[in-house]
Protein backbone atom coordinates (compact mmCIF):
# COMPACT_ATOMS: atom_id res chain seq x y z
CA UNK A 1 0.00 0.00 0.00
CA UNK A 2 2.70 2.30 0.75
CA UNK A 3 4.49 1.19 -2.56
CA UNK A 4 1.52 2.20 -3.99
CA UNK A 5 1.02 5.57 -2.53
CA UNK A 6 4.58 6.79 -3.33
CA UNK A 7 4.29 5.60 -6.90
CA UNK A 8 1.25 7.50 -7.69
CA UNK A 9 2.79 10.82 -6.16
CA UNK A 10 5.89 10.60 -8.09
CA UNK A 11 3.94 9.85 -11.37
CA UNK A 12 2.83 13.14 -12.37
CA UNK A 13 6.52 14.39 -11.93
CA UNK A 14 7.82 11.35 -13.87
CA UNK A 15 5.20 12.51 -16.46
CA UNK A 16 5.82 16.11 -16.71
CA UNK A 17 9.94 15.05 -17.09
CA UNK A 18 8.96 12.51 -20.11
CA UNK A 19 7.23 15.49 -21.80
CA UNK A 20 9.53 17.68 -21.19
CA UNK A 21 12.97 15.66 -22.60
CA UNK A 22 10.37 15.03 -25.79
CA UNK A 23 9.81 18.39 -26.75
CA UNK A 24 11.68 20.27 -29.34
CA UNK A 25 13.35 23.70 -27.60
CA UNK A 26 11.39 26.80 -28.04
CA UNK A 27 7.83 24.63 -28.12
CA UNK A 28 5.01 25.88 -25.83
CA UNK A 29 6.22 22.84 -23.65
CA UNK A 30 9.78 23.30 -23.80
CA UNK A 31 8.65 27.53 -22.76
CA UNK A 32 6.48 26.43 -19.78
CA UNK A 33 9.60 24.29 -18.01
CA UNK A 34 11.03 26.67 -15.24
CA UNK A 35 14.62 26.50 -15.05
CA UNK A 36 14.58 24.81 -11.29
CA UNK A 37 13.33 22.21 -13.44
CA UNK A 38 15.90 21.97 -16.43
CA UNK A 39 18.13 21.69 -13.31
CA UNK A 40 16.33 18.92 -11.34
CA UNK A 41 17.62 15.08 -10.67
CA UNK A 42 14.65 13.66 -12.26
CA UNK A 43 15.16 15.91 -15.54
CA UNK A 44 18.91 14.76 -16.08
CA UNK A 45 18.11 11.49 -15.20
CA UNK A 46 15.55 11.29 -18.22
CA UNK A 47 17.59 13.38 -20.32
CA UNK A 48 20.47 10.88 -20.25
CA UNK A 49 18.77 7.81 -21.34
CA UNK A 50 16.24 8.93 -23.85
CA UNK A 51 15.36 5.52 -23.94
CA UNK A 52 13.40 5.85 -20.69
CA UNK A 53 9.75 4.45 -20.28
CA UNK A 54 7.20 5.88 -17.93
CA UNK A 55 7.21 2.58 -16.02
CA UNK A 56 11.09 2.16 -15.85
CA UNK A 57 12.13 5.80 -14.86
CA UNK A 58 9.21 5.88 -12.76
CA UNK A 59 10.91 2.51 -10.79
CA UNK A 60 14.44 4.57 -11.29
CA UNK A 61 12.68 7.33 -8.98
CA UNK A 62 11.14 5.09 -6.10
CA UNK A 63 14.38 3.21 -6.09
CA UNK A 64 16.36 6.90 -5.64
CA UNK A 65 13.84 7.73 -3.13
CA UNK A 66 13.66 4.46 -1.06
CA UNK A 67 17.20 3.99 -1.08
CA UNK A 68 18.89 7.43 0.33
CA UNK A 69 16.26 6.86 3.23
CA UNK A 70 17.54 3.89 5.64
CA UNK A 71 21.18 4.51 4.34
CA UNK A 72 21.14 8.36 5.03
CA UNK A 73 20.01 7.51 8.38
CA UNK A 74 22.77 4.99 8.71
CA UNK A 75 25.28 7.95 7.89
CA UNK A 76 24.05 10.67 9.82
CA UNK A 77 23.98 8.36 12.67
CA UNK A 78 27.91 7.89 12.61
CA UNK A 79 28.11 11.60 11.84
CA UNK A 80 26.62 12.05 15.32
CA UNK A 81 29.01 9.78 16.81
CA UNK A 82 32.08 11.67 14.66
CA UNK A 83 30.62 14.94 16.77
CA UNK A 84 30.55 13.54 20.17
CA UNK A 85 33.68 12.39 20.13
CA UNK A 86 35.79 14.86 18.16
CA UNK A 87 34.90 18.49 20.21
CA UNK A 88 37.43 20.47 18.06
CA UNK A 89 35.46 19.36 14.55
CA UNK A 90 31.62 19.84 16.40
CA UNK A 91 33.38 23.11 16.99
CA UNK A 92 34.04 24.24 13.39
CA UNK A 93 31.16 22.72 12.65
CA UNK A 94 29.01 24.51 14.62
CA UNK A 95 30.11 27.68 13.91
CA UNK A 96 29.88 27.44 9.60
CA UNK A 97 26.55 26.31 10.35
CA UNK A 98 25.57 29.59 12.35
CA UNK A 99 27.41 31.55 9.38
CA UNK A 100 24.93 29.84 6.46
CA UNK A 101 22.16 30.66 9.24
CA UNK A 102 19.29 32.81 7.90
CA UNK A 103 17.08 34.15 10.75
CA UNK A 104 14.99 36.60 8.25
CA UNK A 105 13.98 33.59 6.16
CA UNK A 106 12.22 32.43 9.14
CA UNK A 107 15.16 30.56 10.66
CA UNK A 108 16.85 28.37 8.15
CA UNK A 109 19.35 27.49 5.67
CA UNK A 110 18.70 29.39 2.18
CA UNK A 111 19.09 27.00 -0.91
CA UNK A 112 22.02 29.46 -2.31
CA UNK A 113 23.91 28.91 1.26
CA UNK A 114 23.90 24.98 0.77
CA UNK A 115 27.23 25.21 -1.27
CA UNK A 116 28.80 27.05 1.64
CA UNK A 117 28.05 24.01 4.01
CA UNK A 118 31.82 22.46 2.33
CA UNK A 119 33.05 21.27 6.56
CA UNK A 120 29.76 19.82 7.55
CA UNK A 121 29.73 18.21 4.27
CA UNK A 122 33.45 16.62 4.72
CA UNK A 123 31.75 15.32 8.16
CA UNK A 124 29.12 13.58 6.15
CA UNK A 125 31.53 12.07 3.70
CA UNK A 126 33.80 10.75 6.45
CA UNK A 127 30.99 9.24 8.42
CA UNK A 128 30.46 7.26 4.76
CA UNK A 129 33.85 6.74 4.09
CA UNK A 130 35.08 5.28 7.97
CA UNK A 131 31.53 3.54 8.32
CA UNK A 132 30.02 2.67 5.52
CA UNK A 133 26.37 1.12 4.95
CA UNK A 134 27.73 -1.99 2.79
CA UNK A 135 30.57 -2.48 4.97
CA UNK A 136 31.07 -6.23 4.10
CA UNK A 137 32.55 -7.64 1.02
CA UNK A 138 31.63 -7.18 -2.21
CA UNK A 139 32.54 -10.11 -5.27
CA UNK A 140 33.62 -8.75 -8.85
CA UNK A 141 34.13 -11.49 -11.87
CA UNK A 142 37.64 -11.23 -13.50
CA UNK A 143 36.84 -10.76 -17.29
CA UNK A 144 40.58 -11.89 -18.19
CA UNK A 145 43.54 -13.18 -17.13
CA UNK A 146 45.09 -10.66 -14.90
CA UNK A 147 48.58 -10.27 -12.11
CA UNK A 148 47.59 -8.15 -9.26
CA UNK A 149 51.06 -7.47 -7.18
CA UNK A 150 52.27 -10.74 -7.96
CA UNK A 151 49.37 -12.74 -7.95
CA UNK A 152 48.21 -14.68 -11.13
CA UNK A 153 44.45 -14.29 -10.75
CA UNK A 154 42.35 -16.30 -14.04
CA UNK A 155 39.50 -15.67 -16.02
CA UNK A 156 36.07 -16.28 -14.24
CA UNK A 157 37.23 -15.69 -10.79
CA UNK A 158 35.28 -14.44 -8.20
CA UNK A 159 37.42 -11.73 -6.17
CA UNK A 160 35.68 -10.50 -2.77
CA UNK A 161 36.96 -6.99 -1.40
CA UNK A 162 35.54 -4.74 1.64
CA UNK A 163 34.64 -1.83 1.11
CA UNK A 164 34.98 -0.62 4.76
CA UNK A 165 38.93 -1.81 4.46
CA UNK A 166 39.15 0.36 1.14
CA UNK A 167 37.94 3.69 2.89
CA UNK A 168 41.17 2.94 4.94
CA UNK A 169 43.81 2.66 2.69
CA UNK A 170 46.11 4.82 4.00
CA UNK A 171 47.40 5.06 0.04
CA UNK A 172 43.76 7.01 -0.71
CA UNK A 173 43.61 8.31 2.85
CA UNK A 174 46.22 9.56 4.70
CA UNK A 175 46.01 9.25 8.49
CA UNK A 176 42.93 6.74 7.47
CA UNK A 177 41.63 6.20 10.84
CA UNK A 178 41.41 10.00 11.71
CA UNK A 179 38.15 12.08 11.14
CA UNK A 180 39.70 15.08 8.57
CA UNK A 181 36.86 17.01 7.03
CA UNK A 182 39.17 18.71 4.75
CA UNK A 183 40.38 16.04 3.19
CA UNK A 184 36.94 16.52 1.03
CA UNK A 185 37.28 20.35 0.48
CA UNK A 186 39.93 20.50 -1.52
CA UNK A 187 39.81 20.89 -5.88
CA UNK A 188 41.11 17.55 -5.46
CA UNK A 189 39.15 14.48 -3.37
CA UNK A 190 39.52 11.64 -2.92
CA UNK A 191 37.30 8.99 -4.41
CA UNK A 192 34.30 7.98 -2.83
CA UNK A 193 33.94 4.50 -3.38
CA UNK A 194 30.18 3.84 -1.35
CA UNK A 195 28.31 4.76 -4.43
CA UNK A 196 30.13 2.61 -6.84
CA UNK A 197 31.52 3.96 -10.56
CA UNK A 198 31.25 3.89 -13.97
CA UNK A 199 28.04 3.26 -15.64
CA UNK A 200 26.40 1.69 -12.54
CA UNK A 201 27.62 4.55 -10.16
CA UNK A 202 24.38 5.59 -7.48
CA UNK A 203 21.96 8.14 -9.22
CA UNK A 204 21.28 9.40 -5.99
CA UNK A 205 24.82 10.28 -4.97
CA UNK A 206 24.39 14.08 -5.05
CA UNK A 207 20.58 14.01 -3.71
CA UNK A 208 22.50 11.73 -0.44
CA UNK A 209 24.99 13.93 0.28
CA UNK A 210 23.21 16.91 -0.18
CA UNK A 211 20.07 15.22 2.19
CA UNK A 212 22.39 14.36 4.32
CA UNK A 213 24.75 17.81 4.56
CA UNK A 214 21.41 19.62 5.55
CA UNK A 215 19.87 17.26 7.68
CA UNK A 216 23.54 17.38 9.85
CA UNK A 217 23.68 21.19 9.42
CA UNK A 218 20.14 21.66 11.61
CA UNK A 219 20.70 18.85 14.17
CA UNK A 220 23.89 20.83 14.72
CA UNK A 221 21.89 24.07 15.55
CA UNK A 222 20.41 21.97 18.24
CA UNK A 223 23.38 20.70 19.75
CA UNK A 224 25.63 21.35 22.22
Amino acid sequence: KARRYVQATIQPYVDFALKVQGAPQGSADDAMVREAHRTSLLLRIATKQPRYTKQSLAAETFLTLAAGSDTTAHSLSFALGILALNPTVFARARDEVDACWDDAARGGIPADRLASLKYVRGIVCEAIRLFPVGGGSFPCKVLKDIEVEGHKIPKGVEVFWSLMAAGRDPEEYPDPDRVVPERWMGSKTPRMLSFGSGAHRCLGERLAIMEATLALALLLRELD
